[in-house]
């Protein structure tokens, strides 16, 4: 890249911030995102096989009452977890996010950031570090952040909104490009 000039960034994390990044990260689980299917299938076929132990070879069995006997609680517990996903979930997040914010010193302070060619260079009150563009293994662009990945583990986090200005994103955007795998 000609002609880049290091550029230096300072975020003030807000909670909306790292509740979008933890809810994303949290919906990328295959478990999780299909736990609505999975958890009341497993219910059921539970239900299902207690049944069929339960009777004898001479019985007669009646295959709709079973079936029926086994959806239902499957049902309810389907609309149960949809409903935990949608209204329990982020609450529970966001409380997460605020006994965080409490309980870490270092958790709300202002992050400066410092790109360059060569490295990025992070640092608070507390700590700081300098890491090669090798170190990481991607950068995610989700819809309103660049998310940094060194292995399987988020590093950083850049919100767009650190980025003021459309040409300082098109920049950062490239540099990222040039530098990280992206996704």
């Amino acid at each position: 890249m000609t002609g880049f000039i290091p550029f230096s960034l300072k975020i003030d994390y807000s909670d909306s911030d790292v509740f979008r990044v933890a809810q994303y990260l949290q919906n990328r689980s295959v478990i999780y995102r299909y736990s609505w299917f999975f958890i009341p299938a497993g219910v059921a076929f539970i239900i299902f096989m207690v049944i069929q132990s339960m009777a004898y070879s001479t019985d007669q069995i009646n295959y709709i009452s079973v079936a029926l006997l086994c959806l239902v609680p499957a049902l309810i517990l389907s609309i149960a977890i949809l409903l935990s996903k949608r209204l329990v979930d982020p609450w529970f997040l966001n409380r997460r996010i605020t006994k965080l914010r409490t309980a870490l010193p270092g958790f709300a302070e202002t992050v400066s950031f410092n790109f360059t060619l060569e490295y990025i260079e992070s640092s608070t009150s507390l700590a700081s570090s300098k890491l090669t563009w090798k170190s990481f293994s991607k950068v995610m662009e989700i819809e309103d952040s660049f998310l940094f990945w060194a292995g399987g583990i988020p590093l950083f986090l850049i919100p767009k909104r650190a980025l003021q200005d459309a040409g300082t994103e098109e920049r950062f955007r490239e540099l990222v490009r040039n530098k990280v795998l992206t996704e």
